[in-house]
């Protein structure tokens, strides 16, 4: 999903579906679910209630952009697939963990947005504000970090 969305700014539904399916049974079935069940299940709804009103505020500041400028907007930047992904990752990992993928992956997006500014500012002398970014490898990038490392990940980030 990394690269496919890099390169062609697309969530492919026929793969995060079973995906989700295999994250369900996975909670139901092992013998030691990690996690259980109930928190796979908390963590597939809220990261992608989350998500999906981050979705709808992309229509939202879309609509509102376009009503503004002469010059309209074609391409929301947040789609559906990276809903879709992110719900994934919370049924993949729980409500405990998906928190903090959320939280990651807001930064690492935002760093990235940054960095892609300040990039083709030098590169190219200019920048296009509206131009999107794909944020799905963000959202993979932070679910593989607190899949790797939860424990160091919640020390850095609560304390304990």
């Amino acid at each position: 999903m990394y690269v496919i969305d890099l390169e062609h700014k697309l969530i492919l539904f026929a793969v995060m579906i079973p995906s989700a399916v295999l994250a369900i049974l996975d909670a139901v079935l092992t013998p030691i679910p990690v996690p259980p069940l109930r928190s796979a299940v908390i963590g597939g709804v809220v990261s992608f209630v989350v998500f999906y009103i981050f979705y709808l505020g992309g229509f939202l500041f879309v609509y509102v952009m376009n009503q503004m400028r002469d010059r309209k907007i074609n391409e929301v930047a947040f789609g559906y697939g990276d809903v879709m992904l992110i719900a994934f990752s919370g049924l993949m990992l729980g409500f405990e963990n998906i928190v903090f993928v959320m939280f990651i992956s807001v930064f690492l997006g935002s760093v990235g947005a940054i960095v892609y500014l300040f990039g083709r500012l030098a590169v190219a002398g200019r920048y296009d504000w509206f131009t999107p970014i794909p944020y799905g490898p963000y959202i993979v990038t932070a679910t593989i970090i607190v899949l790797l490392f939860s424990a160091e990940v919640r020390l850095a980030l609560l304390g304990y």
